[in-house]
């Protein structure tokens, strides 16, 4: 995971959101598969396909209602982490 997470986000896998975890869970079946665009933000399919998974993850209590949220309101870019220099997630 720590090679992939660097790949697509930059980041060491400590350092994932909520949406990229759910990324990587769900390219598992096609992993070679392109969901990115040309401008490296998340196809509007598959982003809405994360969002629903999120959906699902909250309904089985697999996460809170702030993480929801919080996973919800991202917009995943190909190469770019979610924290900021200071820890923070974007």
């Amino acid at each position: 995971i720590r090679n992939a997470a660097m790949h697509y986000f930059n980041a060491h896998p400590g350092e994932l959101s909520l949406g990229q975890a759910m990324y990587f869970g769900s390219i598992l079946p096609s992993p070679k598969a392109k969901h990115f665009q040309a401008d490296g933000t998340l196809k509007r399919r598959w982003a809405d396909h994360l969002q629903a998974l999120m959906r699902i993850a909250h309904k089985i209590k697999r996460i809170g209602d702030e993480e929801l949220a919080a996973g919800l309101g991202e917009q995943l870019k190909f190469g770019q982490s979610q924290v900021t220099p200071d820890g923070e997630f974007l």
